[in-house]
Order: C-alpha cells, then sequence, then structure tokens
C-alpha cells in the first residue's frame, strides 16, 4: 500500500493506492460506533476487491476524549450561568412590570373617580340650570300677570 497527499484548487485530501492497484476512494463511515468518521477503502470491496482499509482521520486517545469532554463540561457550564443570567433578568423585568401593572391600574381607579365626581356635578349642575329656568319662566309669567 503506498499513501500519499494530493493538492487539488488548494484543498488538501488524501489517497491511497490499494493492493488491487487501484486508488482507494474516501468514504464515510455511517456506522452507530464511527458516525462520520471519513476512511479510505478500495473501490472494488465486495467485488472480488482486495479488502483494503484505512482510517483518513486518527482515533482520539483517551486524554482528548477527556480534554474533549471537559471542554463541553465547560461549555455546558457557561450556557447554565448565562441561562441564570437570563432567569435572573426575566425575573427582575416581571417585578418592575408588576409595578407598572399596579401603578396604571392606581391610575385608572383614580381616574375613574374623578370622572365620577365630574359626572356628579355635571348632573347637579343641569340640575341648578334646569332649576334656574324654571324660576326665569316663572318670573316672567308673573310679570305677566302682575
Amino acid at each position: 500500500m503506498s499513501s500519499n497527499s494530493n493538492s487539488n484548487s488548494g484543498s488538501s485530501c488524501s489517497y491511497a493506492t490499494c493492493f488491487c492497484g487501484e486508488v482507494a476512494p474516501t468514504r464515510v463511515s455511517w456506522t452507530t460506533r464511527n458516525p462520520g468518521r471519513r476512511f479510505l477503502g478500495c473501490k472494488n470491496f465486495g467485488n472480488n476487491g482486495c479488502n483494503f482499509f484505512d482510517w483518513v482521520d486518527k482515533e482520539k486517545s483517551v486524554d482528548e476524549e477527556m480534554q474533549d469532554n471537559h471542554n463541553k463540561m465547560r461549555a455546558i457550564h457557561r450556557q447554565k450561568e448565562d441561562w441564570r443570567a437570563v432567569a435572573e433578568g426575566v425575573k427582575e423585568l416581571n417585578a418592575h412590570l408588576s409595578k407598572h401593572v399596579e401603578s396604571e391600574r392606581k391610575n385608572r381607579e383614580e381616574l375613574q373617580r374623578k370622572y365620577e365626581q365630574c359626572n356628579k356635578a355635571l348632573k347637579c349642575a343641569r340640575s341648578r340650570v334646569y332649576l334656574l329656568m324654571l324660576l326665569l319662566a316663572l318670573s316672567v309669567i308673573c310679570n305677566l300677570f302682575y
């Protein structure tokens, strides 16, 4: 088996020559154990090919896996802290909104009370105007007869 590195349009790709003497194409594994992992394999695999196989990317060491897991845990911790800050902000906004709603309720009640007072004063003023009009009419009538 020979393994080479080939450049094509600025991107680097690996290839190998299998035991049949053919270029082994890069393929992707979709097995449960190695999902998405790239490998080189004989293009005649399963059809009397040589069964050549080689991983393109190396398997991670235990230390690398532990470092990846540690980084993931740190990221989760940061997200947890971010969500706590968001939750705290929501609590503050909710408290502010509750105060605002209470203030608006009090304002509405005060406006309703003032409206009722004005309505009562208007009814009283109308009654006085009607009474004055009645007295004026009586005065005019009395002046006509006396």
